[in-house]
């Protein structure tokens, strides 16, 4: 399995989207000084901001969201990314009425055969998929309780032609979510953040023990 993107995003009741621009970001210390920007100008206005860099981390604000996301170099893993950058932002930010946090991430598991693999696997053969009416794919989404959070899983056969670097392949995607609520919702947000390496790692060993199969399987 190979993360494509990964992402945290924070609601709140009364985010600043005007604030977000990369002086905010270098001077407060939220990114390092040496990030560069990518080539797209920043989009910094009341409604919404975005601002990219090279490395491939994106911030993203808007009246209720703050969204930072990476397409991660699963080879070799970055020391600063997603989790410290998000982080830095709220400490910055502590007055903000944060109110959920959520911790995603989508990747892809190479296989030749996803349609006929997931069909084959969790579906009861019935006539919802007979010789009348065959299936050609089939999509899945598991919603699971750990711990303090809720976890959307989503699976679904991947074609070529939607990631390039997978020629077939089957498509994941988790959704860690966790409400706030009472006093000291910082600390709150900070500690959930803090779990971010840990439900990365339970990512990917639910969705290897989910996936495995034999090779008659395929």
């Amino acid at each position: 399995m190979r993360i494509i993107r990964e992402s945290i995003v924070v609601r709140a009741n009364a985010h600043n989207p005007s604030i977000l621009n990369p002086l905010f970001l270098k001077s407060e210390g939220i990114v390092p000084e040496d990030w560069e920007m990518t080539g797209d100008s920043p989009i910094c206005t009341p409604p919404f901001s975005v601002v990219k860099f090279k490395n491939g981390v994106v911030f993203l604000v808007d009246s209720e969201t703050l969204q930072v996301s990476q397409s991660p170099d699963n080879d070799n893993p970055s020391e600063f990314g997603v989790p410290q950058c998000v982080k830095k932002y709220i400490k910055v930010l502590p007055h903000v009425p944060y109110t959920a946090l959520g911790i995603n991430f989508d990747a892809s598991v190479d296989h030749e055969g996803p349609e006929k693999f997931l069909i084959g696997k969790f579906l009861q053969p019935g006539k919802w998929n007979d010789e009348n009416q065959p299936l050609k794919a089939l999509s899945l989404k598991l919603v699971y309780v750990k711990e303090k959070w809720i976890l959307a899983l989503s699976l679904e056969p991947l074609s070529g032609l939607e990631v390039k670097e997978f020629s077939k392949g089957i498509s994941v995607s988790g959704n860690y979510h966790l409400n706030l609520s009472g006093n000291d919702r910082l600390q709150k947000m900070i500690d959930a953040i803090g779990e971010f390496y840990g439900q990365r790692n339970h990512f990917k060993q639910l969705v290897d023990s989910i996936l495995s199969y034999r090779k008659s399987e395929w």
